[in-house]
C-alpha cells in the first residue's frame, strides 16, 4: 500500500515540474571583450642545393690516312656498229596548192623560201581565190582576192634588217542583183624593221620600225597610214651603292593618218627599270 502511495507522489511531482517548465521563459545575455591572437610562426630558411653534374666528352680518333681500292675491270671488246648511209630527205623550198570548185572557183597558193647567202634570206608568196559564176537568185555573188608578198631578212655585222612588201587586189559586189555595185579595193603595205646585234648588258639596244599602208576603194575612200616606232635602252649599274643592274629606256611612237583630213600623233615614254 505504501509503495503505491510513493508512486502516486512521484508522478504528481514530475507533472508539476513539467508544468512549471512550460510556463517559465528566461533570457541570459553574456557580455565581455575577446581579443583573438595568432600564434607566432617562423619561416623555414633552407637553401636548396643543386646536384653536381659531371659530363665528359669522349675522345674520338679519326683515321685520315689515304687508302686506295684496286678494281680490276675486264672489258670485253665489241665490234663497231654497222652504219647504213640513209638518204637525207631534202627540204623543199617551194610549196604549191591549186584547186578548182563549182561555179568556176579557182584557187592557187604558192610559197617560196630560200637562203640567198649566209646572212640573207628571201620569201615570196602568191595567192588567188575567186568565184565567177553567181547563184540562181543572186547572179552577182562573184568575188576575187589576190595577194602578192615579198619578205627579206639581212643579218649584218651590227644590225639585222627585216623588210616586207605586201599587195592585195580584191573585187566584190555590194549588191548581188546590181552590176553597178562592183568595188575594186587596192591595198599596199611596206614594213622595214631593224635591231642591233649587241648582246652585252652594257651595250645600247635599239629597235626601229617604219610602216606604211595604203588602202584605196575605186570610186570611194583612199587612206594613207604611216607609223614610226623606236625602242632604245641601255643597262648599267647607275647607282654605285646598288649591286643590281638598272635599265634606262625610252619608247617613241609616231602615227600619221590621212583620209579626208590629216591626223598626227607622237608620244614618248621614258622609264627606268
Amino acid at each position: 500500500m505504501r509503495s503505491k502511495l510513493y508512486i502516486v507522489v512521484i508522478i504528481m511531482l514530475f507533472a508539476s515540474t513539467l508544468l512549471n517548465a512550460q510556463s517559465h521563459n528566461e533570457e541570459v545575455t553574456i557580455e565581455g571583450s575577446y581579443t583573438p591572437q595568432i600564434k607566432k610562426s617562423e619561416r623555414l630558411i633552407k637553401t636548396p642545393e643543386m646536384p653536381k653534374l659531371e659530363f665528359s666528352i669522349p675522345k674520338y680518333e679519326v683515321n685520315t690516312e689515304d687508302f686506295f681500292y684496286n678494281y680490276k675491270v675486264d672489258l670485253e671488246p665489241i665490234s663497231p656498229a654497222q652504219y647504213t648511209n640513209k638518204e637525207i630527205t631534202s627540204i623543199t623550198n617551194n610549196f604549191v596548192k591549186a584547186g578548182f570548185g563549182t561555179r568556176i572557183s579557182p584557187e592557187l597558193l604558192f610559197r617560196h623560201y630560200s637562203d640567198i647567202s649566209k646572212n640573207m634570206s628571201l620569201g615570196i608568196g602568191v595567192e588567188h581565190k575567186s568565184t565567177w559564176l553567181g547563184m540562181k537568185d543572186h547572179p552577182n555573188t562573184k568575188y576575187m582576192n589576190n595577194n602578192f608578198s615579198v619578205s627579206m631578212n639581212n643579218r649584218l655585222s651590227r644590225i639585222q634588217l627585216h623588210s616586207y612588201i605586201d599587195y592585195d587586189y580584191d573585187m566584190y559586189f555590194l549588191n548581188s542583183d546590181n552590176n553597178s555595185d562592183k568595188r575594186n579595193i587596192h591595198s599596199f603595205n611596206v614594213k622595214l624593221m631593224a635591231n642591233n646585234n649587241q648582246t652585252g648588258y652594257k651595250s645600247i639596244y635599239d629597235e626601229f620600225l617604219l610602216d606604211y599602208a595604203y588602202t584605196g576603194i575605186q570610186g570611194g575612200v583612199h587612206e594613207n597610214l604611216a607609223k614610226f616606232k623606236a625602242h632604245i635602252e641601255h643597262s648599267n649599274s647607275w647607282f654605285r651603292k646598288s649591286k643590281d643592274i638598272q635599265t634606262l629606256a625610252i619608247n617613241i611612237n609616231a602615227d600619221m593618218n590621212v583620209i579626208e583630213h590629216s591626223q598626227f600623233l607622237i608620244s614618248a615614254n621614258p622609264y627606268l627599270a
